[in-house]
């Protein structure tokens, strides 16, 4: 997997990229199932002077070509990271359980059956 960390319009510390790499990178490896990462892109950043906000982008490169984008602002970074932490994991979690769902039931899905169902298909008495 490759990580890239980047920090916009403020100082990437050590301790910030331990934080990002203890909530968010773990969490990711630990909730993306079966599914690999491929890369995943952190991207920090500070919104404006006047009323200052923190960010946090996630972009999560998945195999098979599907990505996964989180940004989450708030008045601290630190929170920001632990909002986007959360969605994160909601996010996987769902996505694995699609990907499961699908191969149990690779027939639920199929387009015979949808016609079926909408009526699109003729059925032979």
């Amino acid at each position: 997997m490759h990580l890239y960390v980047t920090a916009r319009h403020l100082e990437l510390s050590e301790s910030l990229r331990s934080h990002v790499e203890r909530h968010l990178v773990q969490q990711a490896v630990r909730h993306a199932g079966t599914r690999r990462i491929n890369r995943m892109e952190v991207q920090l950043y500070k919104e404006s002077e006047r009323e200052v906000r923190f960010g946090c982008h996630i972009l999560l490169g998945l195999e098979g070509g599907h990505d996964l984008n989180i940004r989450e602002e708030d008045r601290d970074l630190y929170e920001s990271i632990d909002r986007a932490q959360k969605r994160l994991i909601h996010t996987l979690t769902d996505e694995r359980d699609r990907v499961l769902t699908e191969n149990r039931h690779p027939k639920k899905y199929s387009f015979p059956r949808l016609g079926r169902a909408l009526d699109w298909v003729r059925r032979a008495h």
